[in-house]
């Protein structure tokens, strides 16, 4: 063995240019051989040479690039308007420009009549001296001087890939050391095989494009296995059950869904392969965006909604989520329930942590927010970046090292760090405010240096590769290859055939792309010529395109065909019988069991202490979906989602009107002094509550609603002069009884006359067709119902009572001469009058209880057998509930 510097011995490299792509241990490596790719080879230069340093991101890289180009800017640049739409966008891509002409050995220097970019992209580089840290090429070329004044220990280098497929810079390096040509695989299987006959032939028709005579090659004996799945998940579960069936090494090859594939073997007590892909479900690379979100104005509240109830973020989680509930209800900050969320949290935190809570709460939620088109101060972003990276470093203390989210934690430092330096870079260059498309660039450049922390190869997991020209480091019992299809082509050069020639004439050598593009189908016949014992292709579900791998076997093989993977005995003899588990057929009527012990404790179907008109509404129409959520209390889960659409307006207008009868002068005002009230009330309450209106893309409906509620709200008050009110109760509370059955309720409006009488309104966004039909048919038991407690709190009934519709304008009522002549007034059909509903409601109550005792629910849905019983004559009539089964399809059953 060849001995340099003294008593070291000279390692020798395998070196690829796909090498990173390969999963798991290297064959082959020893303390004196190695298998690396460029960047961990050059690192080794680098560490022998004296040349280490601290690795520089992406992001700063682009930030210092960025600097360059504002500096040689003008309008007669060709990257002047680009540069103005998007800055990190284009110092990114100029960025890769420069860097591949370094690799192919540019000095940064332009020639005489060199085409306009390369001459503007020679200022640049010019102007980037000093400032961009080095890139690839330039830390080749300081490894290149350096060997001329020092040797490492290499002794020499087998090349995976052609020597013509390395840029100019990297065959100059290589012309140091000696070379050795391993590109060319040899068939691994035995020639008598089929599997050995199919290498022989792929390999003389992609390296010597000699198409031999069509192969009699049909996989009978086993050597070739060739599968089309259903569905991915079904080939997942059994690629778990044919790992714990195998005794020979296997290598998998997937180049997309290999994460999924991991979770699969882990479910199934498999070693994961360590599948590196992005995932949206790693929560800690996202606190860094999301806390991006809340600087600006107007925000997005589907955004800040996601910043408040995500796991990871720059405060405790609980709290976050505490206003986060309030949020989705009234998405907005600073109204009365999120200043009583506020107390509350405040109040529940140990005194000793109470000052940095409210700090947190005051820097993340309740500072100034800046506009999206000029930008924050590069100040605040930075503050607030170190604010984040200061809270994950706080968590981590508290997580043991092993553990996976500690690893998730790291990764989501580093994308702190790597962003950290981009805007410290920019800040140091001048730049004052940061735009919000700069800062997600930023961060996504950040993000793709970080790699996915849980992607870990566990012990004895099968070998791995993400694409198929990894698989060049010898023979592997058995290769599965998974879910090949179209592959990615690489790009070719964005430059004219001018400027190519005139890089070529100034001594820039790039790869040539026609012999890359020709060296691709060599490359991807690697796991084919890998396979030793066996090759299983794993093609994916129709209608996928094929890989042009598999095209060429179908084209030389065309008697082996893909088989149904389902179907296949690999797989069916592993598979067992499911019996299937049909929902039972849903029952009109439940039978329950009298003499249970917990009847006693349950006399009523319910556990609430008093019902409201909606609990009784549901224990009238369909006492079963009434027996699960209030007497056996099942709750169903929620996704906590922003209010929006009608929910949204009808909460922001009663809260709209609930704050305009504050005023106890508010029923006589004028339409001028309306409008003066209206408009900052308007501005308040929509940053309090109705941020979804003030999000961008939002403004016709909030032009919509501003008119809505300017008009209907007059509409209101003519309505109110007309029946004399004097004072308004709004969100008036109210209690009474039914019988034996304690009520509850609210009125939106309890409206007092000059003359001592009062009147109770409704208020809805809108629905007055559905209102009016109700007051038609004699079925508004809500109002009835609120007349009814008012009359036993006041001692008298209203006078009328009725509904408000803000989207109409509209008020409708059953009583004539209370309010104006332009509302509706509505006589029941059947001739129904308030008090006779209560009556009915009462006996209705009264009915459901003694079914209840009787050990009877009904289940109202037409076609259900037995059939519910219908109710008494003296009970109001079954109404309707969608759907009928509410949230609990399954404890139901099916009605086919």
């Amino acid at each position: 063995m060849q001995e340099q510097q003294g008593t070291t011995a000279a390692l020798r490299i395998t070196l690829g240019l796909h090498i990173e792509q390969w999963q798991g241990p290297h064959p082959g490596t020893s303390l004196e051989r190695a298998t690396v790719g460029r960047q961990a080879f050059l690192a080794m230069l680098e560490t022998w040479l004296g040349l280490s340093s601290l690795p520089v991101s992406v992001a700063e890289r682009t930030a210092a690039f960025l600097l360059a180009l504002r500096q040689s800017d003008g309008p007669d640049r060709f990257f002047h308007d680009s540069l103005a739409a998007d800055e990190i966008g284009t110092a990114a891509r100029l960025l890769q420009w420069r860097d591949e002409w370094i690799l192919g050995g540019w000095t940064g220097a332009a020639a005489v009549g060199w085409p306009a970019r390369l001459s503007d992209m020679a200022v640049v580089e010019a102007a980037a001296a000093g400032l961009l840290p080095p890139g690839e090429g330039d830390r080749l070329l300081a490894v290149l001087r350096r060997l001329d004044e020092r040797s490492v220990p290499v002794g020499e280098i087998v090349l995976l890939e052609d020597c013509k497929l390395f840029p100019s810079l990297w065959r100059r390096l290589l012309a140091r050391f000696p070379v050795v040509d391993g590109s060319v695989l040899v068939p691994a299987a035995e020639p008598h095989t089929q599997l050995g006959r199919l290498q022989r032939a792929v390999s003389d028709a992609v390296s010597l494009d000699q198409f031999s005579a069509r192969l009699d090659i049909d996989g009978s004996d086993g050597s070739i296995v060739v599968l089309r799945p259903h569905t991915c998940e079904t080939a997942e579960q059994w690629l778990a059950h044919h790992y714990h069936a195998g005794q020979a090494q296997m290598l998998l090859v997937s180049e997309q869904h290999g994460a999924s594939v991991d979770d699969t073997l882990r479910v199934n007590g498999a070693p994961a392969c360590g599948f590196d892909e992005s995932s949206a479900l790693r929560p800690a690379l996202l606190a860094l965006p999301l806390s991006f979100e809340t600087f600006w104005d107007p925000l997005e509240p589907a955004r800040l909604l996601d910043f408040l109830m995500h796991p990871i973020g720059p405060f405790r989680a609980s709290a976050r989520r505490a206003f986060g509930a309030v949020f989705s209800e009234h998405p907005g900050i600073g109204g009365a329930e999120w200043i009583k969320a506020r107390e509350r949290l405040l109040a529940e935190t140990p005194p000793e942590l109470r000052a940095e809570l409210e700090q947190h709460i005051r820097v993340w939620l309740e500072s100034p927010r800046h506009p999206r088109a000029v930008g924050a101060p590069i100040d605040y972003a930075i503050d607030r970046v170190k604010l984040l990276a200061q809270a994950l470093r706080g968590r981590l203390l508290h997580i043991m090292p092993t553990d996976a989210v500690a690893r998730d934690l790291g990764a989501a430092l580093s994308q702190c760090a790597g962003t950290l330096s981009g805007l410290q870079s920019l800040q140091r260059d001048g730049v004052k405010h940061v735009k919000p498309r700069l800062l997600e660039q930023l961060c996504a450049q950040a993000t793709t240096a970080c790699g996915n922390s849980l992607a870990v190869a566990e012990a004895a997991c099968m070998l791995g590769a993400t694409t198929p020209e990894a698989c060049a480091l010898g023979p592997v019992a058995e290769v599965i290859w998974w879910m090949p299809s179209a592959p990615k082509l690489p790009a070719g050069h964005p430059w004219s055939r001018p400027e190519i020639e005139a890089l070529a004439a100034g001594g820039v050598e790039l790869v040539d792309q026609a012999f890359a593009m020709g060296s691709l189908a060599a490359l991807w016949m690697r796991p084919l010529l890998t396979a030793a014992d066996r090759l299983i292709m794993v093609l994916p579900p129709a209608p996928a395109e094929d890989h042009p791998a598999w095209q060429l076997i179908a084209l030389l093989a065309p008697a082996l065909v893909a088989s149904q993977l389902e179907e296949h005995p690999m797989v069916r003899d592993q598979l067992r019988q499911v019996a299937p588990l049909p929902l039972q057929r849903a029952q009109g009527v439940w039978e329950l069991d009298t003499d249970a012990p917990w009847r006693a404790t349950y006399p009523l179907p319910t556990r609430l202490p008093s019902q409201s008109y909606t609990s009784l509404d549901l224990h009238f129409n369909n006492p079963a979906i009434a027996v699960l959520k209030y007497a056996a209390g099942l709750r169903t889960g929620r996704a906590t989602v922003v209010a929006k659409d009608g929910r949204l307006l009808g909460n922001l207008s009663h809260r709209l009107v609930e704050t305009l009868f504050v005023n106890d002068d508010a029923p006589s005002w004028s339409q001028a002094q309306l409008e003066a009230w209206l408009e900052p009330e308007l501005a308040r309450l929509l940053e309090q509550e109705g941020m979804p209106l003030l999000a961008p893309g939002n403004s016709a409906a909030l032009f919509q609603f501003k008119n809505t509620m300017r008009h209907g709200l007059w509409v209101l008050l003519q309505h109110m002069a007309h029946a004399g009110v004097v004072r308004v109760e709004a969100e008036r509370p109210l209690a009474g009884m039914l019988g034996a059955l304690r009520l509850n309720g609210a009125t939106d409006l309890l409206l007092h006359l000059a003359d001592g009488r009062t009147a109770a309104l409704d208020l809805k966004w809108t629905g007055a067709k559905r209102y009016r039909q109700a007051l038609s048919d004699g079925t508004y038991l809500q109002l009835a119902l609120y007349g009814e407690m008012i009359r036993q709190e006041l001692g008298a009934l209203p006078a009328a009572v009725g509904y408000f519709t803000f989207r109409e304008a509209l008020l409708l009522t059953a009583t004539p001469d209370v309010f104006g002549p332009q509302a509706r007034v509505i006589s029941a059909k059947n001739g129904i009058n308030a008090s006779e509903l209560v009556m009915q409601a009462r006996a209705t109550w009264a009915w459901r209880v003694r079914q209840w005792q009787e050990g009877r629910v009904d289940v109202i849905e037409k076609g259900l057998d037995p059939e519910p019983e219908p109710s008494p004559e003296d009970c109001l009539p079954l109404g309707e509930t969608a759907p009928w089964h509410g949230d609990y399809t399954a404890l139901f059953g099916s009605r086919e």
